[in-house]
Protein backbone atom coordinates (compact mmCIF):
# COMPACT_ATOMS: atom_id res chain seq x y z
CA UNK A 1 0.00 0.00 0.00
CA UNK A 2 2.86 2.36 0.82
CA UNK A 3 4.43 1.64 -2.55
CA UNK A 4 1.12 2.28 -4.30
CA UNK A 5 0.64 5.64 -2.56
CA UNK A 6 4.19 6.66 -3.38
CA UNK A 7 3.47 6.10 -7.08
CA UNK A 8 0.56 8.52 -6.92
CA UNK A 9 2.67 11.06 -5.02
CA UNK A 10 5.41 10.84 -7.65
CA UNK A 11 2.82 11.27 -10.44
CA UNK A 12 1.43 14.37 -8.70
CA UNK A 13 4.90 15.85 -8.23
CA UNK A 14 5.72 15.23 -11.87
CA UNK A 15 2.55 16.99 -12.98
CA UNK A 16 3.34 19.95 -10.75
CA UNK A 17 6.71 20.24 -12.48
CA UNK A 18 5.09 20.01 -15.90
CA UNK A 19 2.41 22.52 -15.05
CA UNK A 20 4.30 25.02 -12.94
CA UNK A 21 3.76 28.74 -13.15
CA UNK A 22 6.63 29.18 -15.61
CA UNK A 23 5.17 26.64 -18.06
CA UNK A 24 1.60 27.81 -17.65
CA UNK A 25 1.89 30.64 -20.20
CA UNK A 26 3.30 28.26 -22.80
CA UNK A 27 0.57 25.71 -22.10
CA UNK A 28 -2.15 28.32 -22.35
CA UNK A 29 -0.86 29.61 -25.69
CA UNK A 30 -0.69 26.07 -27.03
CA UNK A 31 -4.22 25.28 -25.83
CA UNK A 32 -5.65 28.54 -27.21
CA UNK A 33 -4.08 28.06 -30.61
CA UNK A 34 -5.55 24.59 -31.00
CA UNK A 35 -8.92 25.12 -29.33
CA UNK A 36 -9.76 28.72 -30.25
CA UNK A 37 -12.54 27.91 -32.74
CA UNK A 38 -14.13 24.73 -31.46
CA UNK A 39 -13.06 24.89 -27.78
CA UNK A 40 -12.27 21.18 -28.01
CA UNK A 41 -9.67 19.96 -25.52
CA UNK A 42 -7.47 16.97 -26.27
CA UNK A 43 -5.77 14.71 -23.75
CA UNK A 44 -4.52 11.53 -25.35
CA UNK A 45 -7.42 9.81 -27.10
CA UNK A 46 -9.97 11.89 -25.14
CA UNK A 47 -11.54 14.81 -27.03
CA UNK A 48 -13.95 16.94 -25.02
CA UNK A 49 -15.29 20.35 -24.11
CA UNK A 50 -15.00 21.59 -20.53
CA UNK A 51 -16.14 24.86 -18.98
CA UNK A 52 -13.78 27.16 -17.08
CA UNK A 53 -15.69 27.67 -13.83
CA UNK A 54 -15.09 29.32 -10.43
CA UNK A 55 -11.99 31.14 -11.65
CA UNK A 56 -10.36 27.93 -12.85
CA UNK A 57 -9.19 26.87 -16.27
CA UNK A 58 -7.99 23.79 -18.08
CA UNK A 59 -4.62 23.65 -19.79
CA UNK A 60 -3.12 20.80 -21.80
CA UNK A 61 0.43 20.05 -22.86
CA UNK A 62 1.22 18.43 -26.19
CA UNK A 63 -2.23 16.81 -26.14
CA UNK A 64 -0.97 14.18 -23.70
CA UNK A 65 -1.68 15.42 -20.18
CA UNK A 66 -3.90 18.10 -18.70
CA UNK A 67 -4.28 20.13 -15.54
CA UNK A 68 -7.23 22.13 -14.29
CA UNK A 69 -5.82 25.13 -12.42
CA UNK A 70 -7.86 26.43 -9.48
CA UNK A 71 -7.52 29.72 -7.60
CA UNK A 72 -5.97 29.19 -4.16
CA UNK A 73 -6.32 32.79 -2.99
CA UNK A 74 -9.26 35.19 -3.03
CA UNK A 75 -12.99 34.65 -2.46
CA UNK A 76 -13.19 31.67 -4.85
CA UNK A 77 -10.12 29.87 -3.48
CA UNK A 78 -9.94 26.10 -3.35
CA UNK A 79 -8.08 23.72 -1.06
CA UNK A 80 -5.91 22.66 -3.95
CA UNK A 81 -4.19 24.68 -6.66
CA UNK A 82 -5.62 22.27 -9.20
CA UNK A 83 -5.78 18.67 -10.34
CA UNK A 84 -4.33 16.60 -13.14
CA UNK A 85 -6.39 14.83 -15.78
CA UNK A 86 -5.43 11.55 -17.42
CA UNK A 87 -7.09 9.80 -20.35
CA UNK A 88 -6.81 6.01 -20.15
CA UNK A 89 -8.41 2.98 -21.71
CA UNK A 90 -11.59 2.25 -19.79
CA UNK A 91 -10.57 -1.17 -18.50
CA UNK A 92 -11.53 -2.39 -15.03
CA UNK A 93 -7.89 -2.53 -13.94
CA UNK A 94 -6.90 0.96 -15.08
CA UNK A 95 -10.03 2.54 -13.61
CA UNK A 96 -9.45 0.71 -10.32
CA UNK A 97 -5.87 2.00 -10.20
CA UNK A 98 -6.92 5.61 -10.73
CA UNK A 99 -9.79 5.34 -8.24
CA UNK A 100 -7.51 3.50 -5.80
CA UNK A 101 -10.21 0.89 -5.43
CA UNK A 102 -13.37 -0.70 -6.69
CA UNK A 103 -17.00 -0.85 -5.63
CA UNK A 104 -17.82 -4.46 -4.70
CA UNK A 105 -21.29 -5.41 -3.48
CA UNK A 106 -22.04 -1.85 -2.46
CA UNK A 107 -18.79 -1.33 -0.54
CA UNK A 108 -15.53 0.31 -1.62
CA UNK A 109 -12.37 -1.81 -1.54
CA UNK A 110 -8.95 -0.21 -1.92
CA UNK A 111 -5.98 -1.47 -3.88
CA UNK A 112 -3.49 -3.21 -1.62
CA UNK A 113 -1.00 -4.00 -4.40
CA UNK A 114 0.08 -2.55 -7.69
CA UNK A 115 -1.39 -2.77 -10.29
CA UNK A 116 -4.44 -3.36 -8.10
CA UNK A 117 -4.42 -7.14 -8.37
CA UNK A 118 -5.17 -7.46 -4.67
CA UNK A 119 -7.73 -5.48 -2.69
CA UNK A 120 -8.88 -4.94 0.87
CA UNK A 121 -11.92 -3.17 2.30
CA UNK A 122 -11.51 0.43 3.36
CA UNK A 123 -11.38 0.82 7.12
CA UNK A 124 -14.44 2.39 8.71
CA UNK A 125 -12.49 5.55 9.60
CA UNK A 126 -11.89 6.28 5.90
CA UNK A 127 -15.61 6.96 5.37
CA UNK A 128 -15.34 5.77 1.76
CA UNK A 129 -18.46 6.76 -0.17
CA UNK A 130 -19.73 6.76 -3.73
CA UNK A 131 -20.16 10.20 -5.29
CA UNK A 132 -22.83 10.43 -8.03
CA UNK A 133 -21.85 12.28 -11.20
CA UNK A 134 -24.28 13.32 -13.92
CA UNK A 135 -22.73 13.31 -17.37
CA UNK A 136 -23.94 14.60 -20.70
CA UNK A 137 -22.65 11.71 -22.78
CA UNK A 138 -20.57 9.76 -20.29
CA UNK A 139 -20.93 7.60 -17.21
CA UNK A 140 -19.18 8.68 -14.05
CA UNK A 141 -17.76 6.61 -11.24
CA UNK A 142 -16.29 8.42 -8.27
CA UNK A 143 -15.65 8.20 -4.55
CA UNK A 144 -14.39 10.10 -1.55
CA UNK A 145 -12.16 8.63 1.13
CA UNK A 146 -10.44 10.18 4.12
CA UNK A 147 -6.76 9.94 4.98
CA UNK A 148 -6.26 7.69 8.01
CA UNK A 149 -2.48 7.96 8.34
CA UNK A 150 0.04 10.77 8.46
CA UNK A 151 0.06 14.06 10.37
CA UNK A 152 -3.51 14.72 11.50
CA UNK A 153 -3.12 18.43 10.76
CA UNK A 154 -2.77 17.73 7.03
CA UNK A 155 -5.12 14.83 6.50
CA UNK A 156 -7.64 15.38 3.76
CA UNK A 157 -10.73 13.95 2.14
CA UNK A 158 -9.82 12.86 -1.37
CA UNK A 159 -12.15 12.84 -4.33
CA UNK A 160 -11.27 10.40 -7.11
CA UNK A 161 -13.19 10.17 -10.37
CA UNK A 162 -13.37 8.66 -13.84
CA UNK A 163 -15.64 9.90 -16.63
CA UNK A 164 -16.18 6.98 -19.00
CA UNK A 165 -16.97 7.57 -22.66
CA UNK A 166 -17.00 4.53 -24.91
CA UNK A 167 -13.51 2.97 -24.73
CA UNK A 168 -11.77 5.76 -22.81
CA UNK A 169 -11.97 7.36 -19.39
CA UNK A 170 -10.94 10.81 -18.16
CA UNK A 171 -9.71 10.42 -14.58
CA UNK A 172 -8.15 12.37 -11.75
CA UNK A 173 -8.12 13.05 -8.04
CA UNK A 174 -8.14 16.15 -5.82
CA UNK A 175 -8.39 16.90 -2.06
CA UNK A 176 -11.73 18.55 -1.28
CA UNK A 177 -11.76 18.97 2.51
CA UNK A 178 -9.30 19.33 5.37
CA UNK A 179 -10.22 16.84 8.10
CA UNK A 180 -8.72 18.95 10.89
CA UNK A 181 -11.51 21.48 10.28
CA UNK A 182 -14.78 19.52 10.03
CA UNK A 183 -16.86 22.70 9.70
CA UNK A 184 -14.57 24.18 7.07
CA UNK A 185 -15.21 24.60 3.37
CA UNK A 186 -15.95 21.53 1.27
CA UNK A 187 -14.85 21.93 -2.36
CA UNK A 188 -16.66 18.82 -3.59
CA UNK A 189 -19.81 20.55 -4.95
CA UNK A 190 -17.76 22.94 -7.10
CA UNK A 191 -15.41 20.22 -8.32
CA UNK A 192 -18.46 18.17 -9.32
CA UNK A 193 -19.90 21.13 -11.23
CA UNK A 194 -16.63 21.53 -13.15
CA UNK A 195 -16.55 17.85 -14.11
CA UNK A 196 -20.23 17.73 -15.03
CA UNK A 197 -19.58 20.44 -17.64
CA UNK A 198 -17.52 17.90 -19.63
CA UNK A 199 -18.96 16.80 -22.96
CA UNK A 200 -16.98 14.32 -25.03
CA UNK A 201 -16.64 15.07 -28.72
CA UNK A 202 -16.27 12.39 -31.33
CA UNK A 203 -14.25 13.17 -34.48
CA UNK A 204 -17.43 13.29 -36.57
CA UNK A 205 -18.78 16.03 -34.26
CA UNK A 206 -15.85 18.37 -34.85
CA UNK A 207 -16.38 21.42 -37.10
CA UNK A 208 -15.51 20.74 -40.73
CA UNK A 209 -12.94 23.22 -42.11
CA UNK A 210 -14.23 25.38 -44.96
CA UNK A 211 -12.46 25.97 -48.21
CA UNK A 212 -11.09 29.25 -46.86
CA UNK A 213 -9.40 27.33 -44.04
CA UNK A 214 -7.41 25.10 -46.39
CA UNK A 215 -3.64 25.70 -46.37
CA UNK A 216 -2.29 27.63 -49.35
CA UNK A 217 -0.34 25.67 -51.92
CA UNK A 218 3.32 26.64 -52.22
CA UNK A 219 4.19 28.83 -55.18
CA UNK A 220 6.12 27.21 -58.00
Amino acid sequence: MIKFNMIFILISMLCELLFGNIAMAEISRESSAKNNDSNVRVIGPCRFRMADLFGGRLATRKDKVGAYFLPWVGPQRFRSEGFSLFCVKATDVKIAILLDGKLIDGRWWRCSSYPCTEMEPYEKEANAETVPLKGRNWQGIANTADDTTGDERWRARWFRFCLIHEKNALCGRVPVKRLSNPKGRDDLPRIKAILESVEFVDPVDLPTPGIDDAPALPAR
